[in-house]
């Protein structure tokens, strides 16, 4: 009596699954079709979940870059033109959001869930994160990363336990899920019985991903509805001159700072006058110098580094300078400002990673437009040269090794 229940049981299930993975497909099928439409697009949803960063990284003719506002805010529509047309075979991919450090970075690259294995991938940093300013790890936390990370087929246990104790230093973020919060816990802890508890709340946390997945598809296909796109780009592959390019940038970018002696744009000077001098001197050469040392950001970049080299992925590391005219201003010398750059360089030769930060741009007057680590249209068309030169595997000859 009990067998046409268990069969329409079944049946019923094998109905729904059926439905779920079409769904997947389906969406899948959508990512991929609009990536190269949305691959210029700040958005959100690249930040918060995996589904576009996977398609992103499907395209062999997109970059994803990895960062914080310097990818957005600035001249950086003017960086994402250079490349919109795909002159010189690709397109760049800004995956990231305002105020995001390495851990928030860190937590978003494990959202790739592997994707980014044997890929090219380029982490953006901001001297700000490491010496003067804090990320906004709990404003931009997303519980989906958070997850990926800590249920990662792809990331070793001993990793994942150095993630979860910076993670638990948030509780907050913690609070909305449990299974999460006891992963975590768990982790932190190096008794077996913590490791075997980790290891039976697995199933249940993928469980979790798997929702979370569906949920994060959802999201873009409801995006995809509003922004109306279409999805083939136009792409022209009449290469760059760059020096032509970086001299006609630089000429734009002057015309538009004329009205102040740092170089910041005649707007943002107009916005931030009345503060500057309240600026001069604030920053002796000993907070500086204490300031990059204690900075939290250098062990959450240890984190993001090891996790790229775990992933296998051919990274690049690329930074902006400090703005040299403004920052002696302020009251710091070049020489203490040239330990951020060289903790950098170490953290690159300590995993193989080439860094490139642009320090010999420091007194260039146009290569930032503002006090918040912002690119100018010269620092741009710099930006984008880098990066086009790791695309083809030229950077070398680029940085004049």
């Amino acid at each position: 009596m009990k067998i046409p229940h268990l069969i329409s049981g079944l049946t019923a299930f094998g109905l729904v699954l059926g439905l779920l993975v079409g769904f997947t497909l389906y969406a899948q099928w959508t990512e991929n079709r609009y990536i190269h439409a949305l691959a210029p697009l700040w958005l959100s949803e690249k930040a918060v979940g995996g589904a576009l960063q996977k398609a992103a990284l499907r395209q062999p003719d997109l970059l994803s870059v990895y960062g914080s506002s310097e990818l957005h805010f600035g001249a950086s529509q003017v960086g994402l033109d250079l490349l919109s047309t795909y002159p010189t075979g690709f397109m760049i991919c800004p995956i990231g959001w305002a105020e995001m450090g390495p851990l928030s970075l860190a937590l978003m690259l494990a959202a790739s869930d592997g994707a980014a294995q044997h890929k090219k991938i380029v982490i953006s940093l901001t001297p700000l994160y490491f010496s003067t300013s804090k990320p906004s790890y709990a404003a931009n936390f997303s519980d989906l990363n958070a997850n990926e990370l800590a249920f990662s087929t792809h990331l070793s246990l001993p990793l994942k336990q150095r993630f979860a104790h910076r993670m638990l230093q948030y509780p907050r973020t913690l609070r909305s899920d449990p299974i999460l919060r006891f992963a975590l816990q768990q982790l932190v802890s190096a008794s077996s019985l913590h490791r075997i508890l980790y290891y039976a709340v697995f199933p249940l946390g993928r469980l979790q991903l798997a929702v979370q997945h569906l949920q994060n598809h959802w999201a873009v296909l409801a995006m995809l509805q509003k922004q109306a796109l279409t999805p083939t780009v136009q792409k022209n592959s009449q290469g760059i001159d760059w020096p032509a390019k970086i001299a006609t940038l630089r000429q734009q970018a002057a015309q538009l700072a004329d009205n102040n002696p740092f170089g910041f744009e005649n707007d943002f000077w107009h916005r931030h006058q009345a503060e500057i001098p309240g600026r001069k001197n604030r920053w002796s050469d000993e907070k500086l110098t204490e300031a990059i040392h204690d900075a939290n950001g250098w062990k959450d970049l240890d984190l993001l580094l090891s996790e790229a080299k775990e992933l296998d992925a051919d990274n690049l590391i690329v930074s902006v300078p400090m703005k040299g005219m403004f920052k002696d201003y302020e009251g710091n010398s070049p020489a203490t400002r040239a330990l951020y750059y060289q903790k950098l360089h170490e953290f690159g030769d300590r995993y193989g990673i080439p860094v490139v930060a642009f320090e010999d741009q420091e007194y260039n007057l146009y290569f930032m437009n503002d006090f918040y680590d912002h690119l100018s249209r010269e620092g741009w068309a710099h930006y984008d040269q880098v990066l086009d030169a790791f695309y083809h595997n030229e950077l070398l000859k680029v940085l004049g090794h």
